[in-house]
């Protein structure tokens, strides 16, 4: 049956309906959600809170928020893809491949709690050691990944309902975005954890449901057992080219380990994505380690689930007759306040100014990504193809950004500099494989696996060589107690304020809302937590070196190197 036969399967009413309908939803319930924590619970909507959270977000949260913004429609979509085309390994290494960076980026989210109690943002940071030129480049960086991930997130999410109703692709563009526009305005970061905890519930909720309809239920598939006899038999008809014997069912899969490197590399972009370190700031020091942790053990459930499930599902009925964007709007926002605004333009700017400019921030973001993502759909360009390639482009600044939080030698050239220079040899390097391999530069040849993979490796490892050799032409010696020197924002004027209004209503809670507006915190109490950071950081290290070698090397190499197939029903294979 051909695709135009099947396609729209709803009419445009219904896309329109969804996209306004639970845009507007979320939008109304977040911005009342934010009222109700204002009205009742005494909470202060000043900069800290708005941009910060004051700091006191819990692991529960801290995990559905590295969840949420993690679940593109590019996993989703790319993963079910490289299931349906390579079997069970890509579908593992695709998991593995992005989940390792997210492990390794709750041990820097530790280390930034408890070098910078007071930081805003990690970029905050950056600027306080080595100043404009290496500030500049990586807030570049950041900003570039940002727009990258809610230029795809837009791009997966039109294509789909275009493809599924029919619905005009500059209308989606634009109205997807509006929702999430609307509750950032008025709650803050705040409000994008509570989103992005009910996102990831319904997430869970769908995605059990269908494994359960698939395995169980299905009058096509119904168990494992007949899952396993479909996939044998699809493997006879089209065998996977790379996989042992051709199986869809074998851990031995060439292109399966191309797509964990190049999922690797695309992973490790987002450790410069000032975003997840905004959840570090907003978490509750206690809370950072478990919260990312668990994150990351959650995320791959997701991918792994997804691409078994309808990937493998499609392959394996091919042949029969059955056949959050919000993280990223709040993370340029606080990007263009504190790292734009505070530190160039207006270095005095009391909380209010700092609020309103974040309010701007909001608005004009979510237009700029809009015409974005209106150019590339035009363009046809593919979320598989940004995802793939942003590491590329991207990867040059982790190692630095690391070097940060951990080397006190590394210099202010090598921060600069490392980045520019890696990024313009790995984009190099990638479009040189592809016309060596395929003699023409496209957007298909880019596309292929042994250019994604040169270009993410080479990004990824040249500034392990760069760094060091750049900095030892002129060591620095950072004492990182200097980062203590950063401040919380005067959010005296919004205090007043919420204060003479809350008087007026309930003149009893005048003394509790003055507590809770700038939280002060006695030196003991301070270095007392740092000890207790210095710890969990430890244990962060540990848990997630264990995770990492566990995923890449004690589950799958094994499975690899005797070639079988994956055995899910206790048959021989």
């Amino acid at each position: 049956m051909a695709a135009d036969s099947l396609f729209p399967i709803f009419n445009q009413g219904v896309g329109y309906g969804i996209v306004i309908g639970l845009g507007g939803l979320f939008a109304v319930l977040m911005s009342l959600t934010t009222y109700a924590l204002q009205r009742y619970m005494s909470e202060v909507q000043d900069s800290e809170m708005y941009l910060t959270a004051k700091r006191s977000v819990r692991s529960g949260l801290i995990a559905s928020s590295v969840v949420s913004p993690w679940t593109l429609s590019a996993t989703l979509l790319s993963s079910t893809n490289f299931g349906y085309s390579y079997g069970i390994a890509a579908t593992f290494w695709f998991g593995a491949g992005c989940s390792v960076p997210i492990l390794t980026f709750a041990v820097l989210a530790i280390e930034l709690k408890r070098k910078a109690l007071n930081a805003h943002t990690f970029l905050e940071l950056v600027k306080h050691r080595y100043g404009a030129p290496g500030h500049i480049v990586l807030a570049i960086y950041s900003l570039i990944y940002q727009i990258f991930i809610s230029v795809n997130l837009l791009v997966g999410g039109t294509s789909i309902f275009h493809l599924t109703t029919g619905m005009h692709q500059v209308a989606i563009c634009f109205l997807f975005p509006l929702g999430v526009c609307i509750y950032t305005f008025f709650g803050g970061i705040k409000a994008t954890f509570l989103t992005e905890w009910v996102h990831t519930v319904i997430l869970f909720v769908i995605m059990l449901v269908t494994m359960f309809m698939m395995y169980a239920t299905s009058p096509h598939v119904g168990s494992p057992g007949r899952m396993w006899e479909l996939l044998m038999a699809a493997s006879e008809i089209r065998p996977v080219e790379g996989n042992a014997e051709g199986h869809l069912l074998t851990m031995k899969s060439v292109y399966g380990g191309l797509v964990g490197l190049t999922f690797l590399g695309g992973g490790f972009s987002a450790t410069v994505d000032s975003q997840l370190f905004q959840k570090a700031i907003a978490a509750d020091p206690k809370s950072t380690v478990a919260g990312y942790l668990l994150g990351a053990l959650c995320w791959f459930t997701i991918p792994f689930c997804i691409s078994t499930t309808f990937g493998l599902g499609a392959a394996a009925l091919e042949h029969t007759p059955a056949c959050a964007l919000s993280s990223e709007t709040v993370a340029v926002t606080i990007l263009v306040t504190y790292d734009f605004y505070r530190s160039y333009v207006n270095p005095s700017a009391t909380g209010k100014e700092l609020i309103f400019v974040s309010h701007v921030a909001v608005v004009v973001y979510s237009i700029v990504v809009a015409c974005v993502a209106v150019g590339l759909c035009y363009a046809n360009f593919s979320v598989s193809f940004i995802v793939t390639a942003i590491g590329i482009i991207i990867d040059g600044a982790v190692i630095p950004s690391a070097c940060t939080l951990f080397w006190r030698k590394q210099s202010k050239y090598a921060v600069t500099l490392v980045p520019i220079l890696t990024s313009i040899a790995s984009i190099g390097t990638w479009i040189g494989v592809a016309y060596h391999r395929e003699g023409v530069v496209s957007v298909a040849t880019l596309s292929g696996f042994y250019p994604c993979v040169a270009g993410n490796m080479l990004a990824l490892t040249t500034p392990i060589v760069l760094t060091p050799l750049i900095t030892y032409i002129h060591p620095e010696n950072y004492d990182f107690r200097n980062f203590e020197e950063i401040k919380l924002v005067d959010d005296s004027s919004i205090a007043t304020e919420a204060e003479s209004e809350m008087a007026q209503e309930q003149t009893q809670n005048k003394t509790t809302n003055a507590q809770a507006v700038t939280p002060i915190q006695i030196p003991e109490e301070a270095e007392n937590e740092r000890v207790g950071l210095l710890r969990a950081r430890n244990i962060a290290l540990g848990a997630a070196l264990f995770i990492a070698i566990s995923m890449t090397i004690f589950w799958p190499i094994p499975m690899y190197g005797t070639g079988h197939m994956a055995n899910i029903t206790g048959r021989e294979t």
